[in-house]
């Protein structure tokens, strides 16, 4: 169970690895929790295999966004909407795949911290799209170019959106680096070094500065 109302499965089939987020109390899970929730997933897949990665397909139980085609983008896979439950499908052959690294300890609260914070800046504009966007290339190296290519936009068209919705990708990317700083550092758990390489610093001094 990732919670009292959320039951997580999976499943194997032939050719095809299945994570299965099962809502089972709807009057306590929002949409924004749900698309975090396999955003996170998503995220944890990646760290561990490689930017390289992409889904099968993903499946969602909420109705159709407006935005439907930013979740295409977003996974770059199909998105199906009204499904029976949530589910990210992978390819059977990264199952196996070692992990980059070894940090299980923060990966562990790195899952639940991001899900807070993207869950409470939710929005359907541009702004929430970068931050999803950074999330998944954290703990690695993070760029307007880097990002621009996620979501299949240039830097320049990228920067315009984020200008009209007054903001900008160093902004965004500062808030959130500083924001998970707070929380990991009022944790009192994990060492400087093991909390600037989760935020994709080069160093803790790096990171020290930043901060």
């Amino acid at each position: 169970m990732v919670s009292e109302f959320i039951k997580l499965t999976i499943e194997e089939t032939e050719g095809q690895f299945n994570v299965i987020l099962d809502v089972q109390d709807w009057s306590q899970v929002t949409m924004a929790q749900m698309d975090s929730g396999i955003t996170i997933l998503f995220h944890m897949c990646q760290s561990n295999f490689g930017q390289d990665l992409r889904p099968s397909a993903v499946y969602l139980a909420h109705p159709k966004p407006t935005c439907q085609q930013a979740y295409n983008d977003y996974f770059q896979c199909p998105v199906f909407f009204e499904q029976p439950v949530n589910k990210l499908c992978l390819p059977a052959e990264v199952v196996d795949t070692p992990l980059l690294n070894s940090l299980g300890n923060i990966n562990l609260i790195t899952d639940k911290t991001l899900l807070d914070y993207l869950d409470s800046m939710y929005e359907e504009n541009t702004t929430s799209r970068v931050r999803q966007a950074i999330s998944r290339l954290l703990p690695y190296e993070v760029s307007i170019e880097k990002v621009s290519q996620l979501l299949h936009l240039t830097p320049r068209t990228l920067h315009r959106h984020l200008q009209a919705e007054n903001t900008s990708f160093k902004t965004i990317l500062d808030d959130l680096r500083f924001w998970l700083s707070k929380e990991y550092l009022q944790k009192n758990q994990y060492s400087i070094t093991e909390i600037a390489f989760q935020l994709g610093f080069s160093d803790s001094s790096a990171f020290s500065r930043a901060f």
